[in-house]
């Protein structure tokens, strides 16, 4: 809470190495000329995520102030997403870094992000290995169990709907109303189809009296013509 005091956090291993006990909070630590004050202890975690070393962990402030920092491999960055890809797009234009791996937490365990690990990890040629942090390392491994298991999920979550439908088709198949749903529905069919029937027949005598009322049209002022003909002559 002192801007002036330094604090570092420990892991379990540094601070046993270096007090032998994990009770040590409000300890100093000498690390060169600076002095710092050891705030808490943390647990180790998984080793192959971890790693085996000791870590001590500080903010960017105290070892900036101090003068430790080295090259920053690794950012953290929490930015709105309103369209997919949107964010990662603003990050890799504003750093700018060839070669970097990027990781978008809001897409990687979705079904479709997880189709997308199955699919890169069958067509890589060999694994590519990069330095990331313990947490990541974790995320990444979880995202793997995750992928391997999208595909016995989607093909029992197929299974259980396809057990549905073919419940619900047996239901309605052998239910005590079937006959009479099943002559409804004929009745239904054969009264379309004789409405339909009916119509076409209603539209050929249409067509056929229109043909006949223009033929006997046609015979009068045939008959007019040769009748007009004869008084002249």
């Amino acid at each position: 809470d002192t801007p002036s005091v330094d604090l570092v956090v420990l892991d379990d291993r540094a601070a046993w190495q270096l007090f032998g006990s994990n009770d040590v909070a409000g300890m100093p630590l000498t690390a060169g000329d600076a002095t710092y004050i050891v705030s808490g202890v943390v647990k180790s975690l998984d080793a192959e995520a971890y790693g085996s070393k000791a870590r001590v962990y500080m903010s960017y402030e105290t070892a900036a102030r101090n003068q430790i920092v080295g090259d920053i491999s690794v950012y953290e960055a929490l930015l709105p997403n309103p369209i997919s890809g949107f964010a990662q797009e603003k990050l890799q234009s504003a750093l700018n870094a060839g070669g970097a791996v990027y990781k978008e937490n809001s897409y990687r365990y979705t079904v479709f992000g997880l189709f997308d690990t199955l699919k890169a990890m069958f067509n890589a040629s060999s694994p590519e290995i990069t330095p990331c942090p313990y947490w990541e390392n974790l995320a990444s491994a979880a995202e793997l169990r995750a992928a391997l298991l999208i595909v016995p999920e989607v093909i029992l979550y197929g299974l259980a709907v396809a057990i549905v439908l073919l419940s619900l088709l047996i239901f309605i198949l052998t239910h005590p109303l079937k006959k009479e749903m099943f002559t409804n529905l004929m009745d239904n069919l054969r009264e379309q189809t004789l409405l339909r029937e009916k119509r076409r027949s209603n539209r050929r005598a249409a067509r056929q009296m229109k043909k006949t009322a223009a033929l006997k049209e046609d015979d009068t002022v045939l008959d007019s013509q040769r009748g007009g003909t004869g008084n002249i002559t």
